[in-house]
């Protein structure tokens, strides 16, 4: 099914820039990590619940110290947040990590700074009850591995530091397996560099250390746990660049390696996914034409498929891979005459299943995540026409696209950061640019399953009228896929209503009787929702009342039609100026300033500058009158319909318009008006002519 646009949520910080950084989901309930530059950079983290409303937004900023957020997870009740922070007082880079609970206040925050070694945060993970960070132990020179260890109340318990003395360490990742920590880190030594791992128990002890060297250059990209095993993804170069394959055992035994090259092209892998005894490399060439390479091998390190994607042999790039079901689905960027969204589908036997392009308006696309749910696949882009939009895509397994949804802001650049797949619910995070700075978006879509709001304002009750007007309310709520259309259905006949303003409309005519009137309103999900409503159609009078109805008339005998006169005689005539009054008495003998409430059928005599009821209403008109238009001496007869104000509306009122661009094309079109037989469907201009009118074709 078909997502729509549940809510969408803007946020600007006191017209400070603010860049979205990450964010979480919980119960439907969004987690905002954000970054803000004012005089120095500081932290937001914000709370939405699932209608998209704010409940909380903190900040943390203290003095004059610099803050760089780079991470945000949930533990139970908790939040932590990782960040990177500058503090002036003492010219040093350091670690600053938060705590809170999920109503927005601040537990604890402890800080890790040494002045002499400057620190970098490299990644952070929640095991248990411990914290554990991984940092670059001098941030700008790369020459040691430092781990830092907390508890969930803020306690340091410990901090190891791994430095050799021959050479530098660069941390980059890693995992945990039975509460022990495996560490992945390049190791640079006279000129070269290898792939090292380290492991520590939980107490911070070093238990063993190993390094893998291929070439003159090797460096790491990845590390997984599997199976009690330890599977490594990394890169090194011989006469070029090929991708290497480690599987250590929890003992730092190399249980084997294997690498790939490619054609003998540079090849720069990606990504490493494990599944079901399979191992998965992705990555591309880095040269022309950028093709796009899958290697699987299962865990004993045999090789069991290789395929490589090019797309019209000019580039392209991966940028995000999944598993599901022992298939590999591949998001990617592919350039023609453009940059185009690719996405491809392999079989457990390395077959291309299917692969799909996506094109916004023949123009730059990008795609940025994928997410697999419900058996749909989620994709994050950004396109572009004028302005950047963020992209949202649904495809089914079978490489059906579902929908496509765009959104922009104000048509101000609007880009995508992040998505967040929950069951049928895509949370997707971005930035715009608000002319004068940059804030955040917040975007709900799902499958609307809720069923469109419907109301039958008219026809009710008894009618003296043959022909009357259809008027229904019906809206979305909170989820907007929209109204696709309306249908009344009386005597088995289906009427679509037209929708004006806030209502659908549609005008009928039918003889004495009763009379069920059905109405469905069916949204864009095809969520329909349907309700009705008995009326009577009554236009008899007795003979007896014809004289009294005939005395009651006070429209003037300058009206030749009768019917016409009693439809003067039935209606109020509003009047703005002293001339415009002069008018009306010459056309009705009861008739009102301006000032009236309208709550029935109403002539309105005069323009808007005059007349104020003629000002609320003039933009209603097919012909809006204006000191310009019609003209000079030129005035215009129109008629439209209008739904009565009260929330008990049993039918519309029809408001009559007779109103010049001056004092004689008002009058002109009244005169006319007075020789018509009837109320005209369509705008008729008159212009004034020595003494009388004619009627401008």
């Amino acid at each position: 099914m078909k997502d729509s646009l549940f809510w969408s949520q803007i946020y600007n910080l006191d017209d400070d820039d603010s860049y979205p950084i990450s964010f979480i989901v919980q119960n439907n309930e969004s987690y905002i990590l954000s970054k803000v530059y004012s005089d120095t950079m500081y932290i937001n983290i914000l709370k939405y619940d699932a209608n998209g409303n704010l409940l909380w937004n903190q900040t943390y900023d203290h003095g004059l110290n610099n803050y760089v957020p780079y991470y945000i997870y949930s533990s139970g009740d908790f939040l932590y947040i990782l960040a990177n922070y500058y503090d002036v007082s003492i010219e040093s880079y350091g670690i600053i990590t938060l705590k809170y609970d999920t109503d927005g206040n601040l537990l604890w925050n402890q800080t890790y700074n040494n002045p002499s070694e400057p620190q970098g945060l490299i990644f952070g993970q929640g095991y248990g009850n411990a914290i554990y960070e991984l940092v670059i132990g001098n941030s700008r020179g790369y020459d040691k591995v430092l781990l830092l260890k907390y508890d969930t109340e803020g306690n340091l318990l410990w901090n190891q530091t791994y430095d050799t003395a021959e050479g530098t360490e660069s941390a980059c990742s890693f995992t945990i397996y039975n509460n022990e920590l495996y560490i992945l880190y390049t190791q640079n030594k006279n000129g070269n560099s290898d792939i090292g791992l380290l492991k520590y128990d939980a107490n911070g002890n070093l238990l063993w250390n190993q390094t893998y060297d291929y070439s003159t250059y090797d460096g790491p990209k990845s590390i997984r746990q599997y199976g009690g095993d330890i599977y490594i993804l990394g890169e090194g170069y011989l006469s070029n660049y090929d991708s290497i394959l480690l599987k250590y055992d929890t003992e730092g035994n190399l249980l084997w390696n294997q690498t790939y090259d490619y054609k003998n092209q540079d090849n720069e892998p990606k990504y490493l996914l494990i599944s079901n005894n399979r191992l998965y490399t992705i990555g591309y060439e880095t040269c022309s034409p950028n093709g796009i390479i899958s290697v699987t091998y299962d865990t004993d390190g045999n090789l069991l498929w290789n395929q490589t994607f090019d797309y019209k042999k000019i580039a392209n790039e991966v940028v995000s891979a999944t598993l599901l079901n022992d298939e590999l689905y591949l998001l990617c960027n592919g350039i023609d005459n453009n940059q185009n969204i690719l996405l491809l589908k392999y079989g457990n036997n390395g077959n291309l299943l299917w692969n799909q392009t996506y094109d916004y308006k023949e123009n730059y696309d990008e795609a940025k995540y994928m997410g697999i749910s419900n058996d749909n696949i989620h994709i994050l882009g950004t396109c572009y026409s004028d302005v950047e939009n963020i992209l949202s895509l649904k495809y089914d397994l079978d490489g059906n696209l579902i929908n496509n949804n765009t959104f922009n802001f104000n048509n101000v650049d609007t880009t995508s950061k992040r998505m967040v797949v929950s069951k049928d619910n895509v949370f997707i995070l971005g930035k715009i640019w608000n002319v004068t700075n940059y804030g955040l978006v917040l975007l709900r879509y799902g499958v609307d399953t809720t069923a469109p709001y419907i109301t039958i304002n008219s026809p009710n009750g008894t009618l003296k009228t043959d022909k009357f007007l259809i008027n229904v309310s019906s809206y979305e709520g909170l989820v907007t896929s929209g109204i696709k259309e309306v249908i009344a259905n009386i005597n088995n006949e289906n009427i679509t209503l037209t929708k004006t303003g806030d209502y659908y409309l549609a005008e009928k005519t039918l003889n004495d009787g009763t009379y069920l009137l059905n109405v469905t309103s069916i949204d864009n999900a095809n969520n329909s929702n349907s309700t009705s409503t008995t009326f009577t159609i009554d236009t008899y009078v007795p003979s007896s009342n014809n004289n009294n109805r005939r005395r009651t008339i006070d429209a003037s005998d300058s009206i030749e039609s009768k019917s016409l006169r009693r439809t003067v005689s039935d209606s109020t005539v509003v009047y703005g100026s002293n001339f415009d009054k002069q008018l009306a008495n010459s056309l009705k003998e009861n008739t009102y300033s301006d000032d009236t409430e309208i709550d029935g059928d109403t002539i309105i005599l005069g323009g808007p500058v005059s007349n104020r009821i003629a000002n609320q209403y003039n933009d209603r008109f097919t012909i809006p009158v204006t000191n310009d238009n019609p003209g000079e001496n030129r005035g215009i007869i129109q008629v439209i319909s209008i739904p009565s104000g009260s929330s008990t509306i049993v039918q519309s009122y029809k408001l009559i318009y007779i109103a010049g661009s001056d004092r004689l094309g008002t009058e002109a079109a009244l005169k006319y008006f007075e020789t018509l037989t009837e109320l005209p469907d369509e705008p008729i201009t008159v212009e004034w002519v020595d003494g009388g009118f004619k009627v401008i074709e």
